[in-house]
């Protein structure tokens, strides 16, 4: 078995259910299947304009920043 193949390609070519194959996979050899997806590389700018907006979400209440509730 090659452990780049799909679950469910393996479930079809072996004629056994989804659930079957999948246990099988992980109990018996030992393999893990996930499902890679592509995301987005993170670079130093996104990182500070996320922190920039955490920061300001959590300085605003309604609208109102929490100095001019004082």
């Amino acid at each position: 078995m090659s452990s780049s193949k799909p679950v469910r390609q393996l479930a079809q070519q072996t004629g056994l259910s989804y659930g079957t194959t999948h246990t099988i996979v992980r109990r018996k050899l030992h393999y893990h299947p996930y499902k890679v997806s592509v995301v987005q590389e993170l670079l130093p700018p996104d990182v500070f304009n996320n922190m920039k907006r955490r920061v300001d979400t959590c300085l605003n209440n309604n609208g109102t920043h929490f100095e001019q509730q004082l």
